[in-house]
């Protein structure tokens, strides 16, 4: 430590003097020089001095004054005064009022050593005040930890008295340490209590060693347990002069002691009691097992004392479980609850522990309470089977409670009807109301669950996006223990598709009926009309063009083509008129469609056509596929000639696979050209729509159309493996889609045009065969005129004898196709058996298995198609007797 002296003189000379003395003792030390009181009450304010040296005349003061300024600030730092003048007086007084030293200055030489001196007495003074000190705060803290603790801390005399004892711990008692004190032990205890207590204090005093015991002390009418210590006080000779103690109150601990042992009695009792197994385990063995658990493991208690628990357990969770007790022991993180599965090779049974970190006999060990959860497992898996049937069903499954209000609803309804779950459950079952059935049909559907009857039927259902759905719909009540319907479970099958699928085939077949009626019809009424053609043509060749007669034969010619036409339609329809398919390019047609309807339709009928030249071609016949278009296209303009509108004609290439098949059943999956037709008229009615197809069926007033419109539209496409699909708007309009295979390859447009031709002549003989007698009489006068030798006959088994007597004088035979008894094929069949190089021409008005093609695979030279005119018989005979020539030349 650096010292630091305060020079406090006013003549330079001697400070320089003492300054000499001081740094010669002391050379690091640091000399702060007063001259005046400036000076130094500046020092007094900022100079950390260790000594003051002052002299005692000063001008402007004297040392005394200073002296009193040191003691102000530190009473302890030491004052050496040194003068010249002073007296014995002044010297008594300054050193009363604390100055360390006084010096002459004539003894100048002596101030070091009295320095050092006076530092030393005041480093001895200093030490002995802190330990003065520590002494006195070390008693009041021994006093105030004495006082305030709640043990007794007491002395007491060689006769057993009190001397001293602690205030805090006689509150309890309402004792003061005056009561105490001067009164033996056994006065304050009494009777062989006191007189025991007396004798402990006399075997410390004379064994001289410390003693605890625990007693019983009686105070009032309360009982108390104490724990004391007695112990020794020795005096400087190693001799016993008094006896210091302790007491602490353990009354608690007593009746916590009692109180633990009546409780190990009762968890004893419960534990071997108890409906659930307790167990304690450590280093994973039984240390404990009661009964319960003993009979679950088929075991006795004392039979699994000590033994590893991990052969019970099932092996697959034998390591999880020895993991989780050694963790659990070692104090890291374990799962507190935890099924187990025993290792029962017969019944699968289930086990729940619930484990807890307890301490037995100084080490870690394992608490468990185990339940048998075997039941609860299997209506747990039960639960999560049951679960998973119903979010994996296909049907949807909706259950309410009591009241019909929604509760839960799985994922085949949701997506059937596009709903979320949130926006379904907590609303009432009636909120799922379409609109489509009265609300007679709901009462009855209700009435009869809350009978506690299942209720089974139809219902339409609405869906988010604001459609329809029909399900067929169980409605099941589930009851409570007291019978009542507290909950209600709906199956719903979704049978939309199928219904759809059913309303098509229904459709199909009634259009198959009619086509099959149509046909049978047309091939009568082309016998019919043959014959009126026929005849009508004889009677107009012998009758002046000039005459009235003559005109009149050609308004019935007339009328027999457009009943031919008709009979054409009707075939066209039933699909029993062949087709004579080739590739078609569909745009063509939608343009020259387009060119006559901007001809004929007025200009409030706005028309628009996209028709992209990439659509592929189709497989068909151009005539009828045109006859489609313009079938459609002037509905289409009778729906929209009175307010005007829009006709769009839209052609486009498309792909029909996965869903789209549910909607179109009929088609097989591929490529499909299809052409759209939109209106914008006044649409048609849904209760017609499955009609619209029907022949003869139409809304339109008389004159304006015969209703076979649509139905040959039907016709033509399915008889191209296609399908028509409408939907339509009462006042937005309709919109027909017309789906054909598409062809991936190129094609021809335009259909072949009919080239007119004379009446071709001949001489040869021809047998002609039909079953109306009309017919033969029509065909024979015809090839008379033309030169022909014909042989004709109404009944086939007479005109097959004419033929079998004379082989070789027919040069043709023309044979009906249906006939009775011999059909045509049969017929021919005979005559090519006589004569395998006579020509035979079929004829039929109705065939569904039979056309040009089929024909002449089936070995007949022609095919010609009733009702068939002069012209069409003059020239198919002609071809097929020229083609019979041409093929016997060499």
């Amino acid at each position: 430590m650096m010292l630091k002296f305060l020079l406090v003189d006013d003549n330079p000379n001697d400070r320089f003097l003492i300054s000499r003395l001081i740094h010669k003792e002391w050379p690091e030390a640091e000399i702060r020089e007063v001259g005046g009181s400036a000076d130094f009450h500046r020092a007094m304010e900022d100079f950390p001095y260790t000594a003051v040296v002052t002299d005692y005349h000063l001008r402007w003061s004297d040392g005394l004054e200073v002296l009193a300024r040191v003691r102000e600030r530190d009473p302890h730092v030491p004052v050496i005064m040194v003068t010249g003048t002073g007296t014995e007086e002044v010297a008594v007084r300054a050193l009363k009022n604390g100055l360390s030293d006084y010096l002459l200055k004539r003894h100048m030489k002596r101030l070091p050593a009295a320095i050092s001196e006076c530092l030393e007495k005041a480093f001895l003074r200093k030490q002995v005040e802190e330990a003065h000190r520590r002494l006195l705060a070390s008693e009041r803290r021994y006093r105030m930890v004495v006082e305030s603790a709640s043990d007794w801390i007491f002395t007491l005399d060689l006769e057993g008295r009190y001397t001293s004892v602690n205030k805090r711990a006689l509150e309890p008692l309402g004792l003061e340490p005056g009561d105490l004190i001067g009164k033996r032990v056994d006065e304050i205890h009494g009777g062989e209590e006191g007189s025991g207590y007396l004798d402990r204090v006399r075997h410390v005093i004379e064994s001289g060693k410390a003693f605890s015991f625990e007693h019983e002390f009686h105070w009032g009418d309360r009982v108390y347990w104490h724990l004391d210590t007695l112990y020794p006080l020795l005096d400087e000779e190693g001799r016993v002069e008094a006896v210091g103690g302790t007491c602490t109150d353990i009354t608690e601990q007593k009746n916590l002691e009692r109180a633990i042992r009546e409780s190990e009695e009762r968890y004893r009792i419960l534990a071997e009691r108890s409906p659930v197994g307790v167990i304690i385990t450590q280093e994973a063995r039984f240390i404990y097992v009661n009964n319960t658990l003993a009979r679950l493991l088929g075991r006795s208690p004392e039979e699994l004392q000590g033994r590893s628990f991990l052969p019970f357990i099932r092996e697959d969770y034998r390591e999880f479980v020895r993991t989780a007790h050694l963790d659990r022991l070692a104090g890291r993180e374990a799962p507190a609850v935890y099924p187990l599965p025993l290792a029962d090779p017969g019944e699968e049974r289930w086990l729940e522990v619930h484990s807890s970190l307890i301490s037995h006999e100084g080490r870690p060990a394992a608490l468990g309470i185990v339940v048998d959860i075997t039941e609860r497992i299997r209506a747990d898996r039960r639960k999560r089977l049951f679960e998973a049937v119903i979010e994996q069903a296909s049907e949807g499954i909706i259950i309410a409670d009591g009241d019909g209000v929604i509760q839960y609803v799985n994922p085949a309804f949701l997506s059937a009807t596009g709903y979320d779950a949130g926006e379904l459950e907590r609303r009432p079952l009636a909120d799922l109301s379409s609109g489509v059935h009265e609300p007679a049909y709901y009462e009855e559907m209700w009435k009869t669950v809350k009978a506690g009857k299942v209720w089974t039927g139809d219902v339409t259902l609405p869906t988010k996006a604001g459609g329809r759905r029909d399900f067929e719909m169980t409605l099941s009540p589930v009851r409570d223990e007291e019978g009542r319907v507290m909950s209600v479970v709906a199956i719903c099958r979704d049978v939309t598709q199928e219904r759809a699928l059913e309303a098509q085939l229904r459709q199909a077949q009634k259009m198959e009926a009619l086509g099959t009626l149509a046909g049978g019809i047309a091939h009568d009424f082309n016998n019919i009309l043959g014959a009126i053609v026929g005849y009508t043509e004889l009677a107009r060749m012998e009758i002046p063009k000039e005459s009235k007669a003559h005109q009149h034969l050609e308004r019935v010619l007339a009328s027999g083509r457009r009943a031919r036409d008709l009979v054409q339609q009707i075939l066209t329809f039933s699909r029993q008129k062949e087709m004579e398919k080739r590739p078609v390019h569909l745009r063509y047609l939608i343009k020259e469609a387009v060119r006559m309807l901007r001809a004929s339709i007025p200009s409030t009928i706005e028309i628009r056509e996209y028709a992209p030249s990439e659509v592929p071609p189709v497989l068909g016949d151009p005539t009828q596929l045109h006859q489609v278009v313009m079938n459609l296209c002037t509905n289409a303009y009778h729906a929209m000639r009175e307010a005007g509108g829009e006709l769009e004609l839209r052609l486009e290439r498309v792909c029909v696979e996965g869903d789209g098949l549910l909607h179109l059943a009929e088609l097989r999956e591929g490529e499909y050209v299809v052409l759209t037709v939109r209106d914008t008229g006044c649409g048609i009615p849904h209760e017609i729509l499955d009609r619209i197809f029907e022949p003869y069926f139409t809304t339109k007033e008389v004159g304006e159309g015969t209703g076979l419109g649509l139905a040959v539209v039907h016709g033509i496409v399915r008889g191209l493996n296609g399908a028509v699909r409408v939907e339509s708007r009462v006042g937005e309009g309709t919109t027909f889609r017309i789906y054909l295979p598409a062809l991936l390859e190129g094609a021809t447009d335009g259909p072949a045009t009919e080239q007119k031709m004379d009446l071709p002549r001949g001489t040869e003989r021809v047998l002609v065969v039909d079953d109306e007698p009309a017919l033969v009489e029509m065909a024979r006068q015809i090839l008379t005129r033309l030169g022909y030798q014909v042989t004709g006959f109404s009944d086939p088994r007479e005109a097959l004898a004419r033929f079998q007597d004379a082989p070789h004088a027919f040069d043709l035979v023309i044979t009906d196709m249906t006939m009775p008894k011999i059909t045509g094929r049969k017929l021919a069949h005979a005559v090519r058996h006589l004569r395998r190089d006579l020509p035979v021409i079929l004829t039929s008005g109705y065939s569904n298995s039979i056309g040009d093609e089929e024909a002449r695979q089936a070995g007949f030279s022609a095919f010609l198609k009733k009702p068939y005119g002069a012209l069409a018989l003059a020239e198919t005979v002609r071809r097929v007797l020229d083609d019979a020539m041409a093929s016997r030349m060499p």
